[in-house]
């Protein structure tokens, strides 16, 4: 078997690493991590630049979903995340209780 397949299985590069440093896995002939992660780096699924679109998209995923909601401490209305974000920033950070 070779990596490009090992790697199709769905192993991640790290984790065969892994199992490499144990001696949970054996090639003939012998590779190293250096090797695992040069060949997993070349067709790695979830390149830099597609992780980057990825993060990007999850922010703007969830800066969609805020809503405008007053704070329960000063009243003031602020960008909410959702029904468990109901203290602005400001209160927040200042630690202010409500009862």
């Amino acid at each position: 078997m070779t990596l490009a397949e090992v790697f199709a299985l769905g192993i991640e590069g790290y984790r065969l690493c892994d199992r490499l440093a144990y001696h949970l896995l054996a090639f003939d002939p012998p590779i190293t991590r250096a090797q695992v992660r040069a060949e997993y780096n070349a067709i790695d699924p979830y390149s830099t630049e597609k992780r980057r679109a990825l993060v990007r998209e999850q922010v703007r995923k969830r800066l969609a979903s805020q809503t405008k909601r007053n704070c329960m401490c000063c009243r003031k209305p602020f960008p909410s995340e959702g029904h468990h974000n109901r203290l602005c920033d400001a209160c927040r950070k200042r630690g202010y209780q409500m009862w």
